[in-house]
């Protein structure tokens, strides 16, 4: 299941095309959320895994809109940093070497004190 998620991030990463279609749309939640849960039931290793049923009788295919959900929640949330942090490198100040009339500006302020 974990190889699952990951290659279903990966692919929304690395497809461009799709990243924007996700990002754009009205629903984004809801095209997510029925994207992994179609791409659950279409793997064979997953599918199993969602038909299976516990000791109480639940199957574990009714949890999976739920985790959807959760999965979306975490994506969006690590989109939105990295697109932050690479807003934030862009406005970044530059450290740049101080220039001879501002030390001399410094000097002089400090020395008037007295």
């Amino acid at each position: 299941m974990r190889a699952l998620i990951w290659s279903f991030y990966n692919e929304i990463q690395a497809s461009s095309e799709t990243h924007a279609f996700l990002m754009t749309t009205q629903t984004p939640r809801l095209v997510f959320t029925q994207s992994f849960t179609s791409m659950c039931k279409s793997s064979e290793k997953t599918a199993s895994l969602i038909e299976s049923v516990c000791s109480s009788g639940h199957k574990h295919g009714a949890i999976l809109d739920k985790m959807a959900n959760k999965l979306f929640n975490m994506f969006a949330k690590n989109i939105v940093n990295e697109a932050n942090s690479a807003q934030h490198k862009l406005c970044k100040r530059k450290q740049g070497t101080p220039t001879v009339a501002s030390d001399e500006r410094k000097i002089k302020k400090l020395q008037s004190r007295q």
